[in-house]
């Protein structure tokens, strides 16, 4: 793995960037920086030539400064650099050409649904069909904007040695909401992102009648789905707060994330990490029920990740983003954001196998004649444009992962 050094403008220096983090005078050199930035840009040194060294972006989050990865830039980072990550041309993101504008480091987004009870309701996302096959999204939705805030957290890309514990986790998402705006609004000042255990993260009951048409985001891991009498469910978190989902809400879901609820039905076995973690990042708004107020859902959008955080899509995937990071390799989900099912993208991509990178394919399903013809489409792709790449076809045991090159 590279040294993470960091050219800093206003000293004209470089450097580490544990130093900058995590002492006095790196803090003190970031809160500097900071209000310079857009002229002055850091840069990740990760890249020999300065004209190739992509810039970074110095945040605050509460008192403490702290530096990442400018949008879309991943790529850009030498593939040893702990901030490398794939091009996003693999990923769902393309499709949003009409709902997905830079400005710098702000990324500006159209959504397909309201934050406030006067605008209209939810509409679905304007779709045009492009002469090549694909789509061009003139909205994005709930699924949209998790899997953006996790790309740009970072979370969908993995370095050997990385500790991501939920508290770094929570951070990144945090700031990374720093940088996103659903329209004119700043997506942080709508997001509530759980926090430790026994944390207050939720928003306030509303004390003017008037705000209780506000709607707020909320981001936690799911622990329990309890269904309630009338169809619905509760859906607990792992801190312990429960969320009412009505019976038409739950079945827009269950239509959406069909695995994912599957895997709430099956509780892991204690000490275990056979299930995935669920996350929910969900449309709410406070409702009284029996006397009392409670968050209700409107929409939401679900999505599964191991126990470091890396996305995946079902138990196989969870296998091998697994076993990925026990052998210390580096490698990116790519996420399919709002993509439809019969889009074709790699399950993983790993990137310390050369100087290309290695499509990995993970195919879950037999006996299914549209899923077989996605997996030949795969192979066929691949093979025409001459990519190595790796599969693996359940039950058959897991292959041998491309050999590491250049570490």
């Amino acid at each position: 793995m590279c040294a993470h050094r960091i050219f800093v403008p206003v000293r004209s220096a470089v450097y580490d960037l544990d130093w900058l983090l995590a002492t006095p005078g790196g803090q003190g050199l970031l809160g500097k920086s900071h209000p310079a930035q857009r002229r002055h840009r850091l840069r990740c040194t990760c890249q020999l030539d300065p004209a190739r060294q992509p810039g970074l972006v110095v945040r605050l989050l509460g008192d403490h400064y702290y530096v990442a990865r400018m949008p879309d830039t991943g790529h850009l980072h030498e593939r040893r650099c702990a901030m490398f990550s794939e091009d996003p041309a693999h990923s769902g993101v393309v499709e949003y050409e009409g709902a997905l504008r830079y400005s710098g480091e702000m990324a500006q987004v159209k959504v397909s649904f309201p934050l406030h009870a006067s605008l209209s309701q939810s509409r679905a996302p304007a779709v045009t069909l492009l002469a090549h096959g694909g789509m061009r999204r003139g909205s994005m939705g709930m699924g949209g904007v998790l899997a953006l805030l996790w790309t740009h957290a970072g979370l969908n890309s993995w370095t050997p040695g990385m500790v991501l514990p939920w508290v770094r986790v929570h951070t990144r998402l945090v700031g990374a909401a720093h940088a996103i705006y659903l329209g004119k609004r700043r997506l942080v000042d709508h997001l509530f992102v759980q926090g430790e255990p026994r944390a207050n993260w939720l928003p306030t009951v509303p004390v003017q009648e008037e705000d209780w048409g506000h709607y707020k985001l909320v981001l936690f891991k799911i622990a329990t789905a309890v269904a309630t009498p009338h169809g619905g469910a509760w859906f607990k978190s792992t801190s312990g707060d429960a969320f009412l989902v009505t019976q038409s809400v739950l079945g827009a879901l269950a239509r959406s994330y069909p695995r994912v609820l599957h895997t709430l039905e099956h509780p892991p076995v204690a000490g275990s990490r056979d299930r995935p973690n669920v996350i929910c990042l969900g449309l709410v708004h406070w409702k009284v029920v029996r006397g009392a107020p409670c968050l209700c859902l409107l929409q939401g959008a679900l999505m599964m990740t191991n126990w470091r955080s890396i996305p995946v899509e079902s138990a196989y995937e969870l296998l091998i983003a697994d076993q990925l990071v026990e052998q210390e390799r580096r490698f990116t989900k790519p996420m399919r954001f709002d993509a439809a099912e019969e889009e074709v993208f790699p399950d993983f991509l790993l990137s310390d196998a050369g100087l290309d990178s290695v499509p990995m394919e993970v195919y879950g399903v037999s006996g299914n004649p549209v899923y077989e013809a996605r997996k030949q489409v795969k192979r066929a792709l691949y093979q025409a444009s001459g990519t190595r790449f790796w599969e693996w076809s359940p039950p058959e045991a897991v292959p041998p992962f491309p050999a590491r090159v250049g570490e």
